[in-house]
């Protein structure tokens, strides 16, 4: 492989691994109170929420993990790069459609849809240059 594609993907999936995992982290650790912190969306009057957000917390701090550590396993990286971008892409239009729904709540998104679409085009990217192998 290419030293650049090489580094690329180190890189690319340290870097998405962490922010995937701390990005959802405090969703995961207090699923209402993290949720408010991190996107602005008070589930605190609707405790029917609890098992939801806070299972979508631990998967997606699960995906994280093994984004971070597929860097490292090159035998990981395309199954969890699927995986990744269809959860991401989920994500990314879910946002987009609540926001076009409830522009106020539908902003507490804008950090993960932007994050997520970098994530996205990388994984693209990723997948684009390695094709072959």
């Amino acid at each position: 492989m290419i030293g650049w594609k090489k580094s690329f993907n180190k890189w690319y999936f340290w870097i998405s691994g962490v922010v995937t995992i701390l990005g959802t982290l405090p969703s995961m650790l207090a699923p209402l109170r993290g949720t408010f912190l991190t996107m602005g969306i008070d589930f605190s009057d609707k405790i029917s929420a609890l098992p939801l957000v806070g299972h979508w917390g631990i998967m997606v701090v699960g995906i994280g993990v093994l984004i971070f550590l597929s860097a490292k396993n090159k035998e990981l990286r395309k199954h969890i790069i699927w995986y990744s971008l269809i959860e991401k892409t989920y994500l990314v239009g879910g946002g987009i459609w609540m926001y076009m729904q409830d522009p106020i709540l539908g902003a507490g998104y804008n950090g993960a849809i932007v994050a997520d679409s970098l994530q996205v085009l990388g994984g693209l990217f990723f997948l684009l240059v390695t094709r072959k192998e």
